[in-house]
């Protein structure tokens, strides 16, 4: 397990997940509470960080369909 890890925030600073390194798979993970069920993994941090931005609702914190 990695100690690397980053709160993903929406708007009022409401922390809807996190953002983790995960040392074994040697990738990055998004767990979501509104989204417990999302499950895909990212090369980079930087890959996982923009999946987010881009794709989750900053006031629900949930996957825009």
């Amino acid at each position: 397990m990695s100690t690397e890890t980053m709160n993903l925030v929406g708007t009022e600073q409401k922390v809807f997940g996190t953002l983790r390194f995960d040392d074994r798979a040697h990738c990055w993970h998004i767990a979501s509470a509104p989204e417990p069920n999302f499950q895909h993994t990212f090369a980079t941090q930087q890959d996982a960080f923009y999946f987010w931005y881009s794709r989750f609702d900053p006031t629900t914190g949930k996957l825009r369909r």
